[in-house]
């Protein structure tokens, strides 16, 4: 007996979603080894075996694309925040590196609306969960411990907050204003949290 073929809305589905799984693959590769500012549609499309054209016709831009991949990083920070809450400083610390730079790059162009909308909502689950874990970390813990603990967690919204704002302020100008750059202020924070 042959099993019946998917219909055909469903396969076409799936290679879009293959399709864009390697782009952002071939991204990722390319952002670990030069970084956000070296990273472009063509070297993309080369490293990922499609034309740059094709690239387009699954993110707009470079910082479409990189939005993608921060929203996919943030997602999996929300899942590592629910599945080991005692590693919270660390894994904050860990994706904070990996996100920083990708975050601030989205803000220099056109990101869609629609991953404009999933990337808020992604930092704002986080924040959420970092939030709920610091309450958490008031209720159960107690003496110079449960104010050490507090005092993580509150670096660790801060340092956050601080990102969030480093893009809002640079996508504002305001910045720029003042003759400072995203990466600039970024590793300002980072260094003044230790990461």
């Amino acid at each position: 007996m042959t099993q019946p073929h998917p219909p055909r809305a469903a396969r076409t589905a799936a290679r879009h979603h293959a399709c864009a799984t390697r782009i952002l693959a071939a991204a990722r590769g390319l952002l670990a080894s030069s970084g956000p500012s070296a990273l472009t549609m063509r070297a993309v499309a080369r490293d990922a075996g499609y034309s740059a054209g094709s690239v387009y016709g699954y993110f707009t831009s470079k910082e479409d694309l990189l939005a993608a991949i921060a929203v996919e990083e943030l997602e999996a920070l929300a899942a590592a925040l629910k599945h080991a809450p005692t590693a919270r400083p660390h894994l904050c610390a860990e994706a904070l590196h990996r996100i920083a730079p990708v975050l601030l790059a989205t803000r220099r162009g056109d990101v869609p609306d629609r991953r404009e909308r999933a990337l808020t909502g992604r930092l704002i689950a986080v924040l959420r969960l970092l939030d709920a874990a610091m309450a958490r970390d008031a209720d159960d813990a107690s003496g110079s411990r449960a104010g050490a603990q507090r005092g993580e967690a509150l670096d660790t919204v801060g340092l956050w907050c601080g990102l969030v704002g480093v893009a809002v302020l640079a996508d504002s100008g305001r910045l720029a204003s003042l003759g400072l750059t995203g990466e600039e202020v970024t590793a300002a924070l980072a260094a003044r949290f230790g990461i």
